[in-house]
C-alpha cells in the first residue's frame, strides 16, 4: 500500500511535471520544474530542496508516461512498472536481458534497453538505485559463488550501461544485490522463479532518498579527493 499525506501534493508542481514530461515524449526538451513547497521547516516555511527530488505524488505522472512509452515491452513481459514507497520501479526480467546464471547482457539486450535508458536520462536529478535479485536456486558456477554475487554483478552491468551509453551521472546511481532474499513471487513454481530473477531500476522517491546514504561532495573537495 502506498501512503502519502495530502500536504505533500503540490498540485501546480505535479501539473508542470506532467506537462514537461509529455512535451519530452513529443520531442521537446523537458522544462524546469517549479520549486516544491511540500517540504517545510519547523516553522511551516518551505525548506530548500537542493536536488529537487520528486515526491511519490510527483512520480505518478512519470509512471503513466513510462507505461505508455514502454507498452510493448510491458505487454511482452520484459519489463514491469510499479510505484512503491521507495519510488518508481522498473523491473527488468532476466529472460529478456540476461542468460541464466550470467551477468553479461544477452545479444541485442542493450538495444532493447534503449528506450529505458533514454527515458531515464530525461528525469534529471532523481537518485536511482539498481537492485539485483535472483530466485532461491543456489548458483555455483565458474563465475559466481552465490546468488548474491550474481545479483550484484547484474545490477553493476545495468549501472555501467546507464553511465557509458546513456551518460547518466554516476553520482545519481547506487547498486545493491539482494540475491534471493526479496522475492516478488512464489519460488515454488517456474513462473514465480522467473519473476524473481530481475534487476529493479528504482527512481527513488524523496522520502526514500532522504534515508539513503548521501555522498558529501563538499567534504570530498575539502579533503582534496578528486
Amino acid at each position: 500500500m502506498v501512503l502519502f499525506a495530502a500536504s505533500d501534493l503540490d498540485k501546480s508542481r505535479v501539473s508542470a511535471l506532467a506537462e514537461s514530461y509529455s512535451s519530452y515524449l513529443q520531442g521537446a526538451p523537458p522544462r524546469t520544474l517549479p520549486a516544491s513547497n511540500s517540504v517545510t521547516d519547523g516553522g511551516g516555511n518551505p525548506r530548500r530542496d537542493e536536488h529537487n527530488i520528486l515526491t511519490m505524488a510527483e512520480l505518478l505522472p512519470i509512471k503513466k508516461n513510462l507505461e505508455e512509452r514502454l507498452a510493448g515491452m510491458v505487454g511482452d513481459g520484459k519489463v514491469s512498472i510499479s510505484l512503491h514507497p521507495r519510488g518508481l520501479v522498473l523491473s527488468l526480467r532476466e529472460a529478456a536481458f540476461f542468460p541464466i546464471g550470467r551477468a553479461a547482457f544477452r545479444a541485442g539486450a542493450e538495444d532493447l534497453f534503449e528506450q529505458i535508458g533514454e527515458t531515464i536520462r530525461q528525469i534529471p536529478r532523481q537518485p536511482i538505485r539498481l537492485e539485483g535479485h535472483t530466485d532461491n536456486v543456489p548458483i555455483h558456477n565458474e563465475e559466481f559463488a552465490s546468488n548474491w554475487d550474481l545479483s550484484s554483478w547484474r545490477a553493476i552491468a545495468v549501472m555501467n550501461l546507464l553511465i557509458g551509453r546513456f551518460k547518466i551521472a554516476p553520482e545519481r546511481l547506487s547498486v545493491v544485490g539482494y540475491g534471493q532474499l526479496r522475492p516478488v513471487a512464489d519460488n515454488n513454481s517456474p513462473q514465480g522463479r522467473a519473476a524473481n530473477r530481475r534487476v529493479d531500476i528504482v527512481i527513488l522517491s524523496r522520502s526514500a532518498a532522504a534515508m539513503a546514504p548521501q555522498q558529501k561532495l563538499e567534504n570530498r573537495a575539502a579533503s582534496g579527493d578528486p
